[in-house]
């Protein structure tokens, strides 16, 4: 579980598996309860722009779980934190049957929600490709290329705050985005990339292409 520029080895919390399961590259992350990663954020450039690209095959029990986020400490309420006006927090949960995937960016002092409702499903059992894009004014989620949920960051708060945004964790809410229960990720994780650039849809698409 290394990160491949900086060649960051993620901290490891209980014992997630691999799988021979996956899209590319010979196997892929699978997590089990209580498992997730976590990587510091120093080694990454967190600033006004910012893209993740990742495949995902979704196991949908728990019904509800984090995703990918990168939160600030919320020390007002330590057993169950929800900070939400840092930072990001992408993360599925079950709406009307259906497994949703949404992104919720802090501005600083408020939060924007990027959900594309039944667009933005993750099929359980069935490889997708997630992406999300930053840029200064707003965000985009992406479904296989597609954009399901695009929108603005409130007019006084036109950029995502990372104050307090120390350490990324991959497929938990944990440990800094517990109050809705989005804990730790059953599901398949393969080739996921950051970027500190917001990618246009057709290098999203390309990204696809070359690994599909």
């Amino acid at each position: 579980y290394t990160e491949q520029v900086t060649i960051t080895p993620a901290s490891v919390s209980g014992i997630p598996q691999f799988s021979d399961d996956f899209v590319a590259g010979g196997k892929s992350y699978v997590g089990v309860t209580d498992a997730y990663l976590t990587f510091p954020t120093n080694k990454l450039t967190l600033s006004n722009t910012f893209s993740a690209v990742f495949w995902y095959k979704c196991n949908n029990s728990p019904d509800r779980s984090g995703i990918l986020t990168i939160s600030a400490p919320d020390p007002e309420h330590p057993t169950a934190p929800n900070n939400r006006t840092k930072g990001l927090r992408l993360f599925r949960e079950n709406v009307g049957g259906n497994q949703v995937v949404k992104l919720n960016v802090g501005n600083g002092t408020k939060e924007s929600w990027f959900d594309g409702g039944a667009t933005a499903k993750a099929t359980p059992g069935t490889w997708i490709h997630i992406a999300f894009v930053i840029n200064s004014t707003g965000a985009t989620l992406y479904i296989n290329g597609n954009v399901v949920s695009t929108g603005s960051f409130p007019e006084d708060e036109s950029k995502i705050d990372w104050t307090g945004c120390d350490i990324m964790n991959i497929a938990s809410g944990a440990p800094r985005f517990l109050e809705w229960s989005h804990r730790s990720d059953l599901s398949n994780y393969d080739e996921m990339r950051l970027f500190n650039k917001a990618l246009t849809q057709a290098e999203i698409q390309t990204i696809i292409n070359n690994e599909d």
